[in-house]
């Protein structure tokens, strides 16, 4: 909590427009499933085109999603911060990332080709801050999954020229609360 109030505070002071997703807060509801889509009120008139139609064409996703979308469609900058459970994202923001970053929004699919075509653009900068119980070590050893996913795979549906970095306290469990201070000021500055 103290990380996430840090950057809100310290981009707000420097004059830039802070939106915020805390998916505890808001109970975002991770599983992706039909609830990620409206129900078309009028089947009939559909009827021909449905199988040809995505959800993007049409408006088509639950208020939560659309919530989550506009705010996508609407940054440049990006910062995640969470705690790295097993090596990898919680499943809170697993499943955010299931249901918000869709195939005709965030991406296009393959047409064709082994490449996927990014549709957030507007994105030019991801920043993680984040937490291990690990060593940096033993993060290395198994491949920093985590920072693979955000910074291999997120990173593709953003602007080719992204930048990206990665602020991270390792051993929190066994960090002095000096070394958690002197965190805090580093994500400040």
């Amino acid at each position: 909590g103290a990380l996430f109030r840090t950057a809100q505070e310290t981009l707000r002071a420097a004059g830039h427009t802070v939106v915020t997703s805390d998916l505890y807060a808001i109970t975002f509801d991770p599983v992706s499933d039909r609830r990620n889509f409206t129900t078309v009120k009028n089947p009939e008139f559909f009827k021909q085109q449905i199988e040809e139609m995505h959800a993007t064409e049409v408006g088509g996703f639950a208020p939560d999603v659309k919530a989550e979308l506009h705010k996508l469609e609407s940054c440049d900058l990006m910062i995640w911060q969470f705690p790295l459970w097993w090596f990898g994202l919680p499943a809170i923001l697993k499943g955010w990332f299931d249901r918000v970053w869709v195939s005709g929004l965030a991406y296009n699919p393959p047409n064709g080709t082994n490449h996927i075509t990014a549709k957030l653009t507007n994105i030019r900068r991801l920043m993680v801050v984040t937490t291990h119980g690990s060593s940096k070590w033993m993060n290395a050893v198994q491949g920093e999954p985590g920072k693979r996913v955000m910074f291999r795979a997120i990173r593709l549906m953003c602007h080719p020229l992204t930048r990206t970095s990665w602020t991270a306290l390792y051993k929190i469990d066994r960090a002095s609360d000096e070394q958690c201070a002197a965190f805090l000021r580093r994500i400040d500055r």
